[in-house]
Order: structure tokens, then C-alpha cells, then sequence
């Protein structure tokens, strides 16, 4: 199969790019409020370490067995499509929320969709691209998704300093970039087809190497 570069970056990792920074900044608009808008309605400090640690580990969690079905059946994107989907559907909720149990709800499903699209992205990414445009196209993947986790802050503090406390109005702003995110997913990546699949292919923990392992205990050990 020949593969469309634009300088040197898969189309796949564009539209991948794109779609993180969108996301991203509607995520962390979101999020950069969120502590603030949780003490408004009566939150506790602890209430809101609780909300985030569920909802982060639910992320966690999922990336694996998302990771392994979308193996499994040989498909990314509609993985792809359905978590960034969530995420879109779940933002505008949090306009109506009035409790700090239906905040948890929400970013409880909202983690869901990371968890569903994180590992079939990474691995659409690897498959679309050579050995040799591994740094660079993962590079452009990062820069986009890092910057619209700046561009989304300052975004949610320019909303509340032009419009104090009006937290539910910035909700709403923020489901337009995560539409825009779905909309490139479905509209830029194409699902690569491999003819060469081996479906009796089995992964095992006694396969990974030795530096595998040193690898995961400098994460688990980095703050």
C-alpha cells in the first residue's frame, strides 16, 4: 500500500493530530474549571480527589482491554470514533449539572471514552507509519495534543474572566472543539487494511523483553 505523506506526516497521524488538539482543548477547558465549579455547588475537597480518582483509573483500565480488542478484531477506528464520540456527547452535560454526584457520572463516562480510544490510536499510528518516520510522526502526534492542553486553559480563563463564575457557558463552548475532534476522526482516517493478518498471533508476557520491564518501573516510579 503507498503511503500519503504531507512533510514527511501520515495522513493518519494528521488527522490524529488534529483530532487530540480539538479534543484536548475542549477536555481541558473543562477540567481547568472543574475544582472550581465542584466547590461551587458544594463539593468537598475530598469529594473532588474521590471524582478523579475514579474517573482516572476507569481510563487506565480500559486502555488495555480496548487495546486488545481492537487487535482482536483488526479495526481502530471505529474505536476511535465511539471514544472521542463520548466524550463530545458526555461535555454539554456538564452544563446541567447541579450535584456533585452527577459530575461524577459524567467524567466517569467521559473516561470511558478515553480508555476506548487511547490504545487504538497509538496503535493506528504505529501501522500507518515506517521505522523510519517513528520519531517524527509520534513528535507531531505530542506537539498537537500538548498544545491544545495549553490553548484549552487559557481559553477557560479568558471565559471566566470575561464572564465570572459563569461556569455552565464554558461547558457549552467547550462541545464545539470536541465535535470538531469526531468530525476529523470520521472524515480524515482511513482504516488500513493488512493482508497479511495472523489471526492465531498471541501475545504473552514471556515475550516481552527485559527492558520492557525496566521501562515500566521508571513510569511507575515517575511522579
Amino acid at each position: 500500500m503507498k503511503i500519503r505523506l504531507l512533510s514527511g506526516i501520515h495522513r493518519n497521524v494528521m488527522a490524529t493530530g488534529l483530532t487530540s488538539f480539538f479534543t484536548d482543548i475542549s477536555t481541558k477547558m473543562v477540567y481547568s474549571i472543574m475544582p472550581l465549579f465542584l466547590m461551587s455547588i458544594g463539593a468537598s475537597k475530598t469529594t473532588i480527589s474521590l471524582i478523579e480518582g475514579i474517573a482516572e483509573s476507569t481510563a487506565s483500565l480500559l486502555k488495555a482491554a480496548s487495546g486488545y480488542w481492537s487487535d482482536k478484531i483488526g479495526r481502530k477506528k471505529p474505536f476511535m470514533v465511539l471514544g472521542y464520540g463520548i466524550t463530545a456527547i458526555v461535555t454539554p452535560f456538564y452544563a446541567l449539572v447541579t450535584a456533585p454526584f452527577q459530575v461524577l457520572i459524567a467524567r466517569f463516562s467521559e473516561r470511558i471514552g478515553k480508555g476506548l480510544r487511547a490504545a487504538p490510536r497509538d496503535s493506528l499510528i504505529a501501522a500507518s507509519i515506517s521505522n523510519k518516520e517513528i520519531g517524527k510522526n509520534f513528535g507531531f502526534q505530542k506537539a498537537m495534543d500538548n498544545s491544545g492542553a495549553i490553548i484549552g486553559p487559557l481559553l477557560a480563563s479568558l471565559a471566566l474572566f470575561l464572564m465570572p463564575n459563569n461556569y455552565h457557558s464554558i461547558f457549552l463552548w467547550a462541545t464545539i472543539p470536541a465535535v470538531l475532534g469526531v468530525l476529523v476522526v470520521i472524515i480524515g482516517i482511513k482504516e488500513l487494511k493488512s493482508a497479511d493478518k495472523k489471526k492465531k498471533d498471541i501475545v504473552s508476557i514471556k515475550l516481552l523483553p527485559k527492558r520492557y520491564y525496566l521501562f515500566m518501573m521508571i513510569v511507575l516510579s515517575s511522579p
